[in-house]
């Protein structure tokens, strides 16, 4: 909080500027390690899924093939077959992500950040899917050379949006619906009785 000498403004009869008046605002720096860390823990997650998938395959081919003379799925085989996979399975990882959670993955949820975009529009989580894609396989790289894109990478709370925020209350008063259902039952028991 700024200290303001009210004298000086009192004397003159002056009224206060509203730049004194406002809150002082954070401006907090970019966050470039966040930015790097989620990618990393994202990629690193990739990563792991990729290979668990592909070891499976491979095993389940090596199962499948009951000759010798067939057997040419070896380790060389699945590592090129990871490296030739990888771009088109973090796309589609980051692209998901980025669609089905408005602009969040994995490692941008345990770094508490978001990516500010329309919620299930198509073409940004496309445009976001690829420079976050270019951005890991850049080791960083890309980050530097377009930092004014990232800017829309913001801090999210996600306990002030689900719990804190306002909520419609959508309980049911039973005693007062109890009160006019035996009104009601009153008044057709007086038509009755008048007909």
């Amino acid at each position: 909080m700024t200290i303001i000498d009210l004298t000086t403004f009192a004397e003159h009869s002056q009224k206060l500027p509203s730049r004194l008046l406002a809150p002082l605002e954070k401006r907090e720096k970019f966050p470039t390690v966040k930015l790097l860390i989620a990618h990393g823990a994202d990629i690193f997650s990739t990563m792991i899924m990729l290979s668990i998938i592909s070891s499976c395959l491979m095993h389940s081919l090596n199962l499948i093939i009951i000759s010798k003379g067939l057997d040419n799925f070896s380790d060389k085989t699945a590592l090129r077959f990871i490296l030739q996979i990888l771009p088109f399975f973090v796309f589609n990882y980051f692209f998901f992500c980025y669609f089905m959670n408005s602009g969040q993955s994995y490692g941008m949820f345990l770094m508490k950040k978001r990516i500010h975009m329309k919620s299930k529009s198509f073409v940004s989580a496309f445009k976001w899917a690829s420079r976050s894609t270019i951005l890991c396989f850049s080791f960083g790289f890309s980050h530097f050379i377009e930092k004014k894109i990232w800017s829309d990478f913001q801090a999210h709370d996600h306990l002030y949006h689900e719990l804190i925020s306002h909520h419609e209350d959508y309980t049911v008063d039973v005693l007062s619906r109890g009160q006019e259902s035996k009104k009601a039952a009153t008044e057709e028991e007086i038509w009755s009785k008048a007909a």
